[in-house]
């Protein structure tokens, strides 16, 4: 029996225009589902941002042909209202987990979002439930955050996860050599991972469409076949480009800017999502507001996704005169010898830096 697992859909999170890919990547694995008479989906949290549910939603998932096992994740608001209709649909709702037998061998396990339980009190109880049972293939869906060296994730400490955090002490229990348990993780976006523990099969196939820049890496799903507990992937493809563009100023570049943004997203398609970085210094905050509400005009006229803006910017009142003799001295060098924009900038900052912390 095979297993279709994908996460974070987050419908509704985003303009109309986004919206619609989400859900023709979501069209797209249905399809590919039926094709390869794939008749069962993992779905591991966040089907929705917040209160985007509506019943476009229940359209969405009522093919019946294909049958649905969800988790609600930390964006979900309460599911049942759409969902509980549909037959082909196993809400798994119940905290802390609640499970399903699909069949004499197969026992399915949904975890939703809490901050009520930890890991360990939860994956225990599964271990004792499953001997209970007398299952031999196990599938437990939960949304939260997989941390440490053993998930190759270790960002992160004990103390500062605020989603469900899960260590790999957590599911020590599960760890059995005649039990095959697949463990389909939710809420992290990023690229896809997977990896295995014995014989438990771990897989995180992040969001079906790249909702930051940090998610520009091609999507994917996986694929679980419960007979041979075993793990494939499919790249699913969407029509977005997602470029980045980062830039330095300081209190002299900022006119400058203008052109070399305007050039840089002028060669950039239709459907391009934007993203541009802005860091530095400058004494004129007002004029660096006006150059971006101008170039979203301009950028609105051709482009179909709004541009995304990071800023860090430092004020600075004034410019010291023996640090405005050091900038002048490096831009007139810089121009002397050809320098690229940005290597000039670069030096800029490095000097105001380093004036700043003699101060």
């Amino acid at each position: 029996m095979k297993f279709i697992h994908i996460s974070d859909i987050h419908f509704g999170s985003k303009n109309n225009i986004e919206n619609s890919l989400i859900i023709n990547n979501f069209k797209a694995i249905q399809d590919y589902a039926l094709k390869n008479k794939i008749n069962h989906m993992l779905i591991s949290g966040d089907i929705v941002e917040k209160e985007m549910v509506d019943i476009s939603v229940r359209e969405l998932l009522g093919n019946s042909s294909i049958n649905y096992y969800i988790i609600p994740g930390n964006h979900d608001c309460p599911l049942e209202p759409i969902l509980s209709p549909l037959k082909n649909v196993r809400l798994f709702s119940d905290s802390p987990f609640s499970g399903e037998n699909i069949n004499e061998q197969l026992r399915i396990y949904g975890v939703p979002y809490t901050g009520k339980y930890s890991a360990s009190e939860i994956f225990n109880s599964i271990a004792d439930d499953i001997n209970i049972n007398n299952v031999k293939k196990v599938i437990i869906i939960v949304h939260g955050s997989p941390i440490g060296k053993h998930f190759g994730i270790i960002d992160l400490d004990r103390e500062k996860v605020k989603h469900f955090p899960i260590f790999y002490e957590d599911i020590a229990n599960l760890l059995s050599t005649d039990i095959s348990i697949y463990l389909g993780i939710g809420h992290y976006h990023s690229n896809f991972q997977t990896g295995v523990f014995n014989n438990l099969l771990w897989c995180i196939p992040g969001s079906i469409y790249p909702l930051s820049i940090k998610e520009a890496e091609s999507r994917m799903i996986s694929i679980y076949d419960t007979d041979t507990h075993s793990l494939s992937s499919l790249a699913i493809n969407d029509i977005t480009n997602l470029t980045k563009s980062e830039y330095l100023i300081n209190s002299f570049s900022i006119a400058g800017l203008k052109k070399e943004i305007l050039e840089k997203t002028g060669k950039l398609n239709a459907f391009t999502k934007h993203y541009i970085s802005i860091n530095g210094y400058t004494d004129d905050i007002k004029q660096l507001d006006t150059l971006i509400k101008e170039i979203d005009n301009k950028w609105k006229i051709n482009h179909k996704l709004p541009i995304i803006w990071i800023k860090d910017i430092k004020a600075t009142k004034s410019i010291a005169p023996e640090l405005q003799i050091i900038i002048n001295h490096i831009i007139s060098k810089g121009e002397q010898n050809n320098l690229p924009t940005n290597i000039i900038n670069e030096s800029i900052q490095l000097a105001i830096k380093g004036y700043l912390l003699s101060k």
